[in-house]
């Protein structure tokens, strides 16, 4: 499962570092679905994400709707270690088996989405 998200993301910055110094923006709907406590961090992504590609939707993590999700190419999530209550946090992507979607995982969101998908990276 690590292989896809590393090619997503590696495909993502490629297409996205070749459209801006071509000066365009990338014909992707991307989510930022990013943190609940740090608004100025979301601004920043959001920002850069609205310079680089065509269609950007923003939402709190605890927002992501399933359903809401066709047409989106590639989803961001943004998510901190002090957002979590102990021994409970389910994934807001839900479970992996039926999660299809290229996703880049930001902050701590790779060893947070490791224990409820029960991947390597739970630890550490």
């Amino acid at each position: 499962m690590r292989l896809p998200i590393l090619v997503s993301l590696a495909v993502l910055l490629g297409l996205e570092a070749s459209a801006a110094w071509a000066g365009e923006r990338l014909p992707l709907h991307v989510l930022y679905a990013g943190r609940h406590d740090d608004q100025k961090r979301s601004a920043g992504f959001v920002d850069f994400l609205k310079e680089s590609f065509e269609h950007c939707t923003a939402v709190k993590r605890n927002q992501v709707v399933r359903e809401r999700l066709r047409g989106i190419d590639v989803v961001l999530l943004d998510w901190s270690q002090q957002e979590r209550e102990p021994q409970n946090y389910d994934s807001p992507l839900g479970p992996l088996e039926t999660w299809s979607i290229p996703t880049v995982l930001l902050g701590s969101a790779g060893l947070l989405i490791a224990g409820p998908w029960q991947v390597i990276g739970g630890a550490g």
